[in-house]
Formats: C-alpha cells, sequence, structure tokens
C-alpha cells in the first residue's frame, strides 16, 4: 500500500466510517456536517470513487439508510452536551449525548485486531439499554437487542460497527 492512498471500501464499511466521521466531527464542535456526495460518480477516479448514499442506477447503498436512520436517531439532541466517555483509549470510542432528558450514546471498538471489546456504561435510571448497529442487515432493518442495567451498570460488546445505544 502506498502512502497516502485509499483503499477501496465495502458499501457496510462506508456505511460505518459515515457515522464515525459525523459523530467524531460533532464532537470536535462542528455545527454542521455534510456528505461529499449523493450520487456515486460515474466520472470519478481516486478517493471519491463510489462515495456517494446512491449508485448511478439509483440503489440505495447502505450508508443511505444508516445517514436516515442516524438522523432519526440522532434529532433532538443537546449538541452542547456532548460528553466524550472514551476516546479511543484501549480501541474504543464512546460519546453521550442528551436527548429529551435521556441519555443517548454512539460507540464503537476499533477491533481489527483484537475482535470484539467491552464498553461498561454506569447508568443512573433505567432498567434496560436498547442497542442498535448503525449498519443495516437488509435496507431498513437494523438489528436491535436489549441489554440489562444491573445494580447501575451495563456492559456492551463493541465491535468495529458503530451502535447507537438508548436509555429505556
Amino acid at each position: 500500500q502506498q502512502k497516502g492512498k485509499s483503499q477501496p471500501q465495502t458499501e457496510e464499511q462506508q456505511a460505518g466510517d459515515l457515522v464515525r466521521r459525523f459523530i467524531f466531527n460533532m464532537v470536535k464542535g462542528a455545527n454542521k456536517v455534510f456528505w461529499v456526495r449523493l450520487i456515486d460518480s460515474s466520472f470519478e477516479k481516486g478517493p471519491f470513487k463510489g462515495v456517494g448514499l446512491v449508485t448511478t442506477d439509483g440503489r440505495k447503498k447502505p450508508s443511505y439508510h444508516t445517514f436516515k436512520f442516524m438522523i432519526d436517531k440522532m434529532k433532538d439532541c443537546d449538541y452542547g452536551r456532548i460528553e466524550t466517555i472514551s476516546d479511543g483509549d484501549r480501541g474504543i470510542y464512546a460519546y453521550t449525548f442528551s436527548k429529551k432528558g435521556k441519555g443517548l450514546y454512539v460507540a464503537w471498538g476499533n477491533t481489527s485486531k483484537t475482535g470484539e471489546m467491552p464498553l461498561s456504561l454506569n447508568i443512573r435510571v433505567p432498567s434496560s439499554l436498547k442497542v442498535t448497529s448503525f449498519i443495516p442487515e437488509s435496507p431498513g432493518f437494523f438489528k436491535t437487542e436489549i441489554i440489562s442495567v444491573e445494580k447501575g451498570k451495563a456492559i456492551i460488546p463493541l465491535g468495529n460497527a458503530p451502535l447507537v445505544i438508548e436509555e429505556q
């Protein structure tokens, strides 16, 4: 691999990268974040080839569904009150947003070498958390599971796919 050359991504990797880029920029204080291209370009070469959310033939890519899902989940968040739980420590990235008085967390692991890694959250009130992958399993379907909170703690297994974690 040559320095400065970007490697092609799968459509699922692109969807995860979209979330990470938006969250990272919001955490760092950006007021607005824009995606570079809505529709793939038939003439583009290099790092911007295939970065659209929709293919040239009109198929909505996983990143399209991820973007729509992220907007729905993140609307009504108080972006002035973002807290960092972990900013890369041990390969874990986790951030807390406040949404209508409840915690909404976005987290992922950099698991290229280590597999899954646990994120421990201290939760004050709810007895369970709704954990949903930002990467769709099929168009519009996002895998969700309920994680129990025991004695104010919850353990969330993290992989490369960004998760949205909602207090119930």
